[in-house]
């Protein structure tokens, strides 16, 4: 009832009652009362949004008191509260023209520019860079004004630094951060910006550094390390990544934070962790599809089958049409080992989904559905319809996508033992597209299987063009120069890279390679090992490792933790598989030897030295006729000479048993 009867008493009263000079009171005296009345009914009628009236009441109040600064800074704020962004500028510059530090004004118009960019960024129609920068440039310099008026103000440092940012200024924005930092230390909200900023420029370490300072003294600041998680992301450190999203989720019950911190819990290959936040997530949103699709990929990773069909169904009840769903559950089918299941599942796909004209959505579609019916064929050693796949997923691919499809294409041809092939394949890619420079690494590659060693090396070396080769380069010429049993040419080639590219990690792990090649097992194995000091979780590491360890009879138990994470990262690679069989073999673990050896070749079917361990294995267990058949298998796709003939000396043996069972 205040806010009604207010009005009406200052009605009541009328500026008649003003026209009379009140006793005692000069005329200025007087006039200046007369103008406070109406810049308070101004305020009144603004609370009770009658801005039309509130606006009369301003012009009344500078009618008496025409340089007012004040006065049009209010003035201002009502037009715009009334949308009538125009007239509040042409207000608010009035009162700067008067008073060039009326704080009010710059305020406003610093919002009605920053509200100018929004809207310029959100529009549908074109927007020139001309636009925006004029916009951006009237910005800042109300900004700049703003922070010069009031020193201390929090918010008009932040914007500006913001304002800078989007501007492309990163100098000017970190300056903004650091003396808004010198004002306020202990901010959490400069610190984010200035490590948001530091971001923006790809200096993620910096970030990193910035941030672990401040929570050292701010341990409890959720939003420094949920930006502290996004620097670690960026950077692919993913365990560093989870350990602060996980921090900032336990001080901040934000659904977006928590599934940062579940992908991250994936990303790192943290599986039970990663399946307890997606079902945490899950709680609160049953009908969330692509946090079923995540948990769903997890429970197939842990090899749970069971439970990946039965979190996917859900998905798939809610979006029986999702094609990206689809492939999923045909892929539980593939891991399963249930390849023909697989490959209906997906022609399933193709046929339900095949329309005369393809969006560019459909054919990614189309052409994710050939590539794992490719992969699929190729894995049942069914090497033309391997093919086949392939050859119609090119016919939906771009020209960098071709390029791709050529080397898959020729790479199964390899599979096959087809070199010829292959190569006539890459080189066709390579007429379509001479400077593809992934087209002429994987002909140096053929041009290396075929021993023709030294014009592999050159075809490399001409890609650097004169320049110091990338870690790509460095790793193709090294495995070039092993394959060869040049180790020498292998080991000048890396310590150059080393000396190149002191801080880049591969540089150990292909070291350990190297040694292991060479049967130098106490120098790969540290070699491994600070490449693991640099990288723990990396799974091709892990897997050498492991394997060089349990081949040797070595540290079984530390081999097996290794093989195993590996594992986890790609439950369909072959490799991987094989040694965490044969970790199990050497600790006498023979049901889950042969668990994993006979899955490790349902993923690896041409792989020579994978069949020489089944048949390892079932000639241990006593299976004489399996592992004839597995040596055998394996003979068929032996490359080097000295495999070949000691899986001819093992069929002999077996053969000579008194019975094969």
């Amino acid at each position: 009832m205040k806010r009604v009867l207010l009005p009406a008493l200052f009605l009541a009263l009328g500026s008649s009652a003003m026209a009379q000079t009140p006793a005692g009171m000069t005329a200025a005296e007087a006039k200046k009362a007369e103008a406070y009345f109406h810049f308070t009914m101004a305020r009144v009628l603004d609370q009770e949004q009658a801005f039309d009236e509130s606006i009369k009441e301003y012009r009344k109040a500078l009618e008496i008191t025409p340089n007012d600064a004040d006065l049009y800074a209010a003035m201002a704020r009502t037009y715009l509260n009334q949308r009538n962004r125009e007239e509040a500028m042409k207000a608010a510059q009035k009162a700067v023209e008067i008073n060039p530090n009326n704080l009010g004004a710059h305020r406003l118009l610093g919002d009605i520019f920053v509200s100018a960019i929004q809207n310029l960024q959100s529009s549908r129609q074109p927007v020139t860079p001309a636009q925006l920068k004029d916009t951006l440039d009237r910005a800042i310099r109300e900004f700049e004004e703003i922070v010069r008026i009031d020193k201390t103000g929090r918010e008009g440092y932040l914007m500006l630094g913001q304002l800078y940012r989007i501007s492309d200024n990163p100098d000017k924005a970190a300056e903004i951060y650091r003396k808004f930092l010198g004002i306020e230390p202990g901010s959490e909200d400069g610190v984010v910006a200035l490590a948001g900023l530091a971001m923006d420029s790809n200096h993620n370490a910096q970030a990193i550094e910035l941030l672990n300072d401040y929570l050292k003294r701010q341990p409890a600041a959720d939003r420094a390390l949920e930006t502290l998680g996004d620097a670690y992301s960026n950077l692919g450190e993913t365990t560093g990544a989870a350990d602060a999203y996980k921090r900032a989720a336990a001080l901040n019950d934000d659904p977006d934070l928590r599934n940062k911190l579940a992908d991250a819990l994936l990303d790192d290959n943290r599986l039970e962790e990663a399946a307890s936040a997606f079902e945490e997530v899950l709680r609160e949103d049953q009908t969330n599809v692509v946090v079923l699709q995540k948990l769903a990929q997890i429970y197939r990773r842990q090899m749970k089958y069971t439970e990946a069909r039965e979190t996917l169904g859900r998905g798939l009840r809610r979006a029986p049409t999702n094609a990206i769903l689809r492939i999923d559950m045909a892929l539980i089918d593939r891991d399963e080992g249930k390849f023909e299941d697989a490959i209906r599942g997906l022609e399933s796909i193709l046929k339900d989904t095949e329309k005369p004209i393809y969006s560019q959505n459909d054919k990614s579609i189309r052409m994710r559905v050939y590539t794992q019916i490719g992969i699929i064929r190729s894995l049942q050693t069914r090497f033309d319809d391997s093919i086949a796949a392939f050859t119609s997923m090119r016919t939906l691919a771009d020209v960098s996508d071709r390029n791709r499809v050529d080397m898959m294409i020729a790479d199964t041809y390899k599979e096959a033992k087809n070199l010829d092939k292959a190569e006539s394949t890459i080189r066709t890619a390579m007429q379509e597209s001479p400077n593809n420079r992934d087209l002429q690494i994987a002909y140096a590659d053929i041009l290396s299987t075929r021993g023709r060693t030294d014009e592999s090396i050159q075809l490399l070396q001409r890609l650097a063009a004169g320049q110091t080769p990338d870690m790509d380069l460095v790793s193709a010429i090294i495995g070039v120069y092993e394959h060869a049993g040049r180790f020498s040419d292998a080991q000048n080639t890396l310590n150059t890279a080393a000396r190149n590219f002191p801080d880049e990690k591969q540089i150990h792990f292909l070291q350990g390679a190297l040694y292991e090649r060479q049967d130098k097992v106490t120098e790969a194995e540290q070699a491994f090992r600070r490449a693991l000091d640099l990288d723990k979780n990396n799974p091709s590491v892990l897997n050498y490792l492991g394997y060089m360890l349990a081949d040797r009879n070595m540290k079984l138990d530390e081999a097996l933790t290794m093989v195993k994470k590996a594992v986890d990262t790609d439950p369909t690679n072959g490799a991987f598989l094989d040694s965490l069989g044969w970790v199990y073999f050497k600790m006498e673990r023979l049901d889950l030897a042969e668990k994993f050896l006979k899955r490790a070749v349902a993923f690896a079917a041409t792989n020579a030295t994978m069949y020489d361990h089944l048949g390892d294995l079932y000639y241990k267990i006593g299976k004489y006729q399996d592992a004839q058949a597995s040596w055998t298998k394996g003979l068929q796709y032996a490359d080097e000479p000295d495999e070949a003939m000691r899986m001819r000396q093992k069929l002999e043996q077996v053969k000579s048993q008194a019975s094969i069972r």
